[in-house]
């Protein structure tokens, strides 16, 4: 997607991409969601909450479907900006609300989905149309000075 300068492009328009389901895209999606969000006068702070959570939320469609593509897509909505990533999952739904998180302290994953929700305003999976799973995120960008 070719970006446009300015942020009034960022009114009506949604960046879209498409990255193969390996660990070397992730720098490609936070890199191209923070140039996006750039050329829409996004401050800094929610730039760096979105990145974070464009990086989690692609670690965790690779891990749930290694190899197979995944989508990206990010909008200004008023004074949010909305993150879904599409998925199709091969190792089945994700699991329970109550059940996000390791289930060791030293466990080395598990935490994407609990650091998700905890950097965004509002959070839903949707699991509806099997094998797809879409997790939308919303996070303010007009109160970052409380974060």
């Amino acid at each position: 997607m070719g970006l446009q300068e300015g942020a009034d492009h960022c009114a009506s328009a949604t960046f879209a991409g498409s990255y193969a389901g390996t660990t070397a895209t992730l720098k490609a999606a936070r890199d191209d969601v923070d140039s996006w969000l750039r050329a829409c006068g996004v401050a800094t702070p929610a730039r760096h909450r979105a990145m974070l959570i464009v990086s989690e939320l692609s670690s965790n469609a690779i891990q749930a479907s290694p190899g197979v593509e995944y989508d990206l897509s990010v909008a200004q909505v008023d004074d949010s900006i909305e993150i879904v990533v599409v998925n199709i999952s091969t190792v089945g739904g994700l699991p329970p609300r109550h059940e996000w998180g390791p289930t060791d302290v030293l466990a080395p994953r598990g935490r994407g989905l609990t650091i998700v929700e905890s950097l965004s305003d509002e959070m839903t999976v949707d699991e509806s149309q099997p094998p797809f799973v879409r997790v939308t995120v919303r996070l303010r960008t007009d109160d970052d000075q409380g974060r």
